[in-house]
């Protein structure tokens, strides 16, 4: 992850990717009222472009409404769809890291904060996209336990003058660089954390952490907007070998989406 160079438009493709996957998975799974359950997704509304989300790093707003009242609730999602192929791989579960982002942009005065850290979505969906493996955190919760476990200096990180790679000694703090037009204009800079250590966290701090695998979803939102040779490129041919029905599929609950 470190050093790594995104351009603009590649970081729009795999995030537009991510939030059209999830829509289309989260309506072919629970958009249908006669399915016996109490609650369907009624609505998925696509917010990223909307001012008043981005303030929040809102992607998604979903409208769940309940079969029996007819009550309606609202519940806010916010993506990270990551082109490293990682999740469930070659037969193997849980492999890789999660990249939580601390510090947006490092050209900043003082440097702006990442969206892990002010995030206002009540739900974070990492999404691996050349595995399809989705991971379901409630926001507050993995926010509060990162945070218990690493000593985050404010002052140091976003308005000390000096070099973050000087000043941080967190672990697993890493940087991508984002061009624009080939040139190299900022940095974004968060921690590798292994994806097992965030299950551990889960269960040390008693919060629920959702799986599911949603290949076939990231691939006909790749084909609709005209990425799949773009997703195909970065994925790793394990992923491509191992069947679908290798890995169960756990349903989760409607109610904490």
């Amino acid at each position: 992850m470190d050093g790594q160079s995104y351009s603009m438009g590649s970081r729009l493709i795999w995030a537009d990717l991510g939030a059209d996957a999830v829509t289309r998975e989260l309506l072919s799974t629970y958009g249908n009222p006669d399915t016996g359950r109490e609650w369907y997704i009624e609505n998925v509304f696509n917010v990223e472009k909307d001012p008043a989300y981005q303030s929040r790093d809102i992607d998604l707003v979903v409208q769940s409404r309940n079969v029996v009242d007819g009550t309606v609730r609202t519940g806010h999602i916010e993506i990270k769809c990551d082109s490293y192929p990682a999740g469930d791989l070659g037969g193997r579960s849980d492999q890789g890291n999660f990249f939580l982002e601390i510090v947006s942009n490092d050209t900043k005065k003082p440097r702006t904060p990442g969206c892990f850290l002010y995030c206002e979505a009540d739900f974070l969906y990492y999404l691996f996209a050349t595995t399809g493996t989705l991971y379901v955190m409630h926001m507050q919760q993995v926010r509060a336990s990162f945070l218990k476990r690493f000593a985050l200096d404010e002052e140091r990180v976003f308005r000390n003058p000096s070099s973050l790679t000087e000043i941080t000694t967190i672990p697993g703090f890493k940087h991508t660089t984002t061009r624009i037009q080939g040139r190299p204009v900022y940095r974004t800079w968060g921690v590798a954390v292994p994806i097992r250590q965030v299950l551990q966290w889960a269960m040390e701090d008693g919060w629920a952490l959702q799986k599911r695998h949603m290949l076939p979803a990231v691939l006909d939102a790749a084909r609709a907007q005209g990425v799949m040779p773009a997703l195909e490129a970065q994925m790793p041919r394990l992923a491509r070998a191992v069947p679908a029905n290798v890995y169960p599929r756990p349903q989760m609950n409607i109610t904490t989406i």
